[in-house]
């Protein structure tokens, strides 16, 4: 969300690169085995960002889980906070284009303590979409989000959105949500950072047309990557 946030990333990648010397490799090898490109990136205002860059195979390989159409050829990606409200509004406005694109949405932990391990339980949920929905509830109502501190998580899944965070900073990132589509007139990489609506991002990714319908119609269950 702010820059201050994404500073937590230089004391999370240094102890990520302390622990992959002693056995989880796994978890930096999707940086080094895909190398990121500049892409063409716009703020949530539509201002030009420099120094983005991203890799779609990266993004492929993350941990997150998908909603909207399986079928889609479209895709767009997610990197979100779980204790980000203005991820939370992206998750909520676009519920009405999951009929014309897959959505992954790949949680990352930058603004406090729980934000790793709700990330964490989002992806450990067998539906994705439901505790994703809780996650968002809770935080509207100032509970906090999910309850997540004493709750057993695999250790996998953890190191996972810790990846998912490091993915984040090689990125260039400086703030959440960070959203990457295929631009459809151009057929490259496009990102935008920081919260859109649904009209602006399809605008924004040149789609041919948006999707209509409402939440109910469109709702699906979370596939989990």
């Amino acid at each position: 969300m702010k820059r201050r946030a994404l500073l937590a990333l230089l004391p999370l990648a240094l102890a990520l690169a302390a622990c992959g010397k002693h056995g989880t490799s796994s978890i930096t090898s999707v940086f080094t085995s895909h190398p990121t490109e500049p892409v063409q990136a716009w703020s949530d205002t539509g201002e030009a960002l420099k120094d983005r860059r991203v890799s779609l195979d990266a993004l492929k390989d993350a941990k997150g889980f998908t909603v909207g159409n399986p079928k889609a050829e479209r895709t767009v990606y997610v990197m979100f906070d779980p204790q980000c409200p203005h991820c939370g509004e992206v998750w909520q406005s676009t519920h009405r284009l999951w009929r014309e694109a897959k959505f992954v949405w790949i949680p990352v932990g930058l603004i406090n303590a729980d934000s790793a391990l709700q990330g964490a339980a989002i992806l450990a949920s067998p539906t994705p979409i439901g505790t994703m929905e809780s996650q968002e509830q809770l935080l509207a109502s100032d509970a906090g989000g999910l309850q997540v501190k004493n709750q057993i998580l695999p250790a996998d899944i953890k190191a996972a959105v810790q990846a998912n965070s490091m993915l984040l900073a090689s990125f260039g990132a400086v703030q959440v949500p960070f959203i990457v589509g295929t631009d459809e007139s151009t057929g490259k990489p496009e990102v935008i950072e920081g919260p859109v609506e649904p009209d602006a991002l399809v605008e924004r990714l040149h789609w041919k047309r948006a999707a209509q319908g409402s939440a109910q119609e469109n709702s699906n269950t979370g596939i989990k990557k």
